[in-house]
């Protein structure tokens, strides 16, 4: 691993893609929008994989509408301790 910004560490190399990404947020809508932490990191992922996201956090971080911009990538899945919130069932998949 190789020191990245804001503390983070990235792999250094050919890296192995995914199956699935795992995305944090602050807040969340119905629509499966997230309000993240400032960096878009994880729309700029989402973009380039071909991979299934699901979000995952508390139910407490439901609102009614998320601010979204051109680029932001919703979530088909949000799985909080009350459950899962299925926003675009279509979209979850697994690759064989």
């Amino acid at each position: 691993m190789t020191a990245g910004r804001f503390g983070t560490s990235h792999p250094e190399g050919e890296i192995d893609i995914p199956d699935l990404v795992l995305v944090p947020f602050l807040a969340f809508d119905a629509s499966g929008y997230r309000l993240g932490y400032g960096g878009g990191y994880y729309d700029r992922t989402l973009a380039m994989l071909d991979v299934p996201a699901i979000g995952f956090g508390f139910a407490g971080q439901q609102v009614d509408h998320v601010p979204r911009g051109p680029y932001d990538i919703p979530v088909p899945a949000i799985v909080t301790e009350r459950g899962i919130i299925r926003t675009d069932p279509s979209q979850i998949t697994m690759k064989d």
